[in-house]
């Protein structure tokens, strides 16, 4: 039998629970799949939280997955293990992907999620991954949660042009790393990725 409840607009002023078999709570704890819809909501419909998250400004939600039934079985339909979080970018081409939706959005590693988050240029100034010294300008990249020096150089230009080859080789061995653990689709826009500078 349908209630009116599970159609109230509860969540963020969009999100409702709907008719269906996915619940919000099992044995009086929140489900993993709820979490995750909630959390994706706040992100998107959220104006205190998109003031420390600014990236978030401008993303949308499909229609079809304010229905919290809709997005549950979405989720329970993906390809994860334990710690597996939404991306909306990968499949969309970076700065293009603005709207969760099942044709964008896949369920991947932490790592893979921040491995293309683009930055331009650092507080300093110099382009991400470069760093000046007194003789010149050493080159950066975190792998693994590490920094990792790529070695010295003449100009910024030079140490920034080492840091985006050496990004390029990362974004393929986290690919390979992950092949057989997300979704096909994901596994080729990550081959296929070309790391580009900014202009």
């Amino acid at each position: 039998m349908r209630s009116e409840d599970e159609f109230k607009r509860t969540v963020c002023g969009v999100g409702y629970i709907g008719d269906g078999v996915y619940k919000v709570k099992v044995a009086g704890k929140l489900t993993k799949e709820y979490v995750t819809w909630k959390n994706m909501l706040q992100r998107v419909y959220n104006e205190k939280f998109q003031k420390s998250n600014k990236s978030y400004i401008g993303a949308t939600v499909c229609d079809e997955w304010h229905n919290y039934q809709n997005f549950a079985h979405w989720y329970n339909a993906q390809k994860k293990e334990a710690g597996y979080v939404l991306d909306k970018d990968i499949l969309a081409g970076g700065n293009a992907g603005r709207c969760y939706a099942p044709e964008t959005t896949r369920l991947v590693p932490q790592e893979i999620n921040n491995l293309l988050i683009r930055q331009s240029y650092t507080s300093s100034g110099l382009p991400v991954g470069v760093a000046k010294r007194k003789d010149g300008y050493v080159a950066r990249i975190r792998i693994n949660g590490g920094l990792v020096t790529l070695g010295k150089y003449e100009t910024a230009e030079l140490a920034y042009a080492s840091y985006l080859r050496a990004k390029q080789d990362n974004i393929r061995r986290v690919a390979e790393k992950y092949r057989f653990k997300v979704c096909e689709d994901i596994y080729e826009a990550l081959i296929n990725y070309e790391v580009k500078p900014f202009r």
